[in-house]
């Protein structure tokens, strides 16, 4: 995205899909996030705040918004979303643009040990014809990241085979989406019946890269309207046991860390005043 005139650029890559805490923004999409040093309130005239500005976005192949199997005119709601302490808001318009899917001048392909099953289901990905000897960059399920922990390469033929777990999506007809050398590649699968197994991250596990700076969680489980917290101190009394995608949380450490968790980067920083309490999306 580029503020005309200014020669600033911001990305637009990061999927975004709602959840609880965000309750006043609805459907899917790619976020932009502002960093207070980015100056995007320097261009707003400081002596009238109601003067407009202009922004233009664009959005790479890489966002995902393309769909793999129709090309066809989408509503879009461009919201504008500020967060003000643990609560946010929304400001939003819709507008009308059409998306058109480049034509694909590869001759790879995938295909799947089966095309349907409940979340939980493991599924082996057979791909072909795809630049030989590449890492295969993701693998995605909707917006869900389902890329293997181990990395998977192809053969000097071209060719790969990777598990992946089917993520807890609702029922119906969803795309698992393979890139490879650039290369984006999708099939349908049908989500139908009841999970098997636990889909989330013990708790434990998905917090080890924190060490010892991590001092406690926080989650607001709406389905029961409670709070559920972990402490790495007390972990047998603690309520929260699993992290799941796209649920939010509130981490408190003892200092400013980049960590990866949950196969994303977290700057997780302390306020002036020595709180140390970061908000974050899995």
């Amino acid at each position: 995205m580029t503020a005309a005139g200014g020669g600033k650029s911001w990305p637009a890559s990061a999927p975004y899909r709602p959840r609880p805490c965000y309750a006043t923004l609805q459907g899917e999409g790619v976020s932009v996030k502002f960093a207070d040093g980015d100056g995007l309130n320097g261009l707003i005239p400081a002596a009238a705040r109601n003067i407009p500005i202009t922004l233009q976005f664009d959005l790479p192949e890489t966002a995902g918004m393309i769909n793999p199997f129709f090309t066809d005119e989408y509503r879009w709601r461009v919201a504008l979303h500020y967060d003000r302490g643990d609560y946010g808001d929304a400001y939003a318009t819709t507008v009308n643009m059409p998306i058109v899917a480049p034509p694909l001048t590869s001759t790879a392909g995938i295909r799947l040990s089966q095309n349907f099953g409940p979340p939980g289901t493991t599924v082996t990905v057979v791909g072909h014809d795809f630049s030989s000897l590449s890492p295969v960059q993701s693998v995605q399920v909707d917006w869900i990241d389902v890329t293997p922990e181990d990395p998977a390469a192809t053969d000097d033929q071209g060719q790969f085979r990777l598990d992946i777990i089917i993520p807890g999506l609702d029922d119906g007809v969803h795309t698992i989406q393979v890139r490879v050398a650039g290369i984006p590649i999708a099939i349908r699968f049908i989500i139908q019946g009841p999970s098997i197994g636990p889909l989330d991250t013990p708790a434990e596990y998905a917090l080890q890269n924190l060490g010892d700076n991590l001092v406690r969680v926080f989650h607001f489980d709406p389905s029961y309207n409670a709070w559920r917290f972990y402490d790495p101190q007390v972990p047998e009394v603690s309520t929260l046991n699993y992290f799941d995608h796209w649920e939010c949380y509130w981490l408190l450490v003892k200092e400013p860390a980049e960590v990866i968790l949950g196969r994303q980067t977290r700057n997780l920083t302390c306020q002036t005043d020595g709180k140390c309490w970061n908000f974050i999306v899995w």
